[in-house]
Parts: C-alpha cells; sequence; structure tokens
C-alpha cells in the first residue's frame, strides 16, 4: 500500500503526464491530486471505516455496490473539475454537470469492463 505521500505524488505525475500530451496546462495534475487527497476520507466514508485504520478499497472488500458508488463519486469529482477548470467559467452550470456525469458513466463502465476482463473468478481458478 502506497502512503499518502507517494500517492499524492503520483497523482501529480499522472496528471502532469495527461497534461503534457494534451496541452491542459496543469488541468488535470489538479484534479487527480484533488482525488488522491480526498481518497482516504471517501474510501473510509464508503468501506464505513474510520479514518486511523487502514481502508481496504476493493470490490471484494466493500461489495460492488458500495465499490461502484465510492468510484462514482471520485470520478464525478474529477471530470468536474476538469470540465469546470478547462471552461473557467460556471455560466453553463447545468451543461458541465451533464457533461461530468455522462463522462463519469463512461469511465464507470470501462473501469467494471476493463475489471471483468482482466480478474480471476473463482471458477476460473477451480478449473486451473
Amino acid at each position: 500500500m502506497l502512503t499518502t505521500t507517494e500517492t499524492l505524488f503520483l497523482a501529480f505525475f499522472t496528471g502532469f503526464g495527461i497534461d503534457f500530451f494534451t496541452n491542459s496546462w496543469g488541468i488535470h495534475a489538479f484534479s487527480a491530486v484533488f482525488i488522491a487527497f480526498i481518497f482516504k476520507t471517501v474510501a473510509a466514508v464508503f468501506v464505513r471505516q474510520s479514518l486511523d485504520e487502514e481502508v481496504a478499497f476493493s470490490i471484494e472488500s466493500m461489495g460492488t455496490l458500495r465499490y461502484a458508488m465510492a468510484l462514482f463519486f471520485l470520478f464525478f469529482i474529477y471530470h468536474l473539475l476538469v470540465i469546470l477548470l478547462w471552461n473557467f467559467s460556471i455560466e453553463l452550470f447545468l451543461y458541465h454537470l451533464s457533461k461530468a456525469f455522462f463522462a463519469t458513466l463512461i469511465a464507470l463502465f470501462t473501469t467494471f469492463l476493463l475489471l471483468s476482463l482482466f480478474t480471476k473468478t473463482h471458477r476460473e481458478d477451480e478449473n486451473g
């Protein structure tokens, strides 16, 4: 498990890498660091543990519904920050909210698709 400092640095460099290739001037770096900063608190809320304990953020420990809700919340905040910072206006706030919502749905669908493709099920373990 990564420490908080390592997580923040990893989020910064990941966001900076996205910014470098999309020419978005630190928008993704800020959003990724913000999500890394609130991640432990959000995970503790959805796992229902105190902040002092080590939180296991996984489908196995949380259940699929809680895991999906936590990912939805984190993806939504990330996309909303990116969209609001990119446009730097709240003039069309409902439009930006809907863009963030649909981008979040696509990200959540992609995440669960990749999880279903690349994780082993119990049936596969029994058969070899």
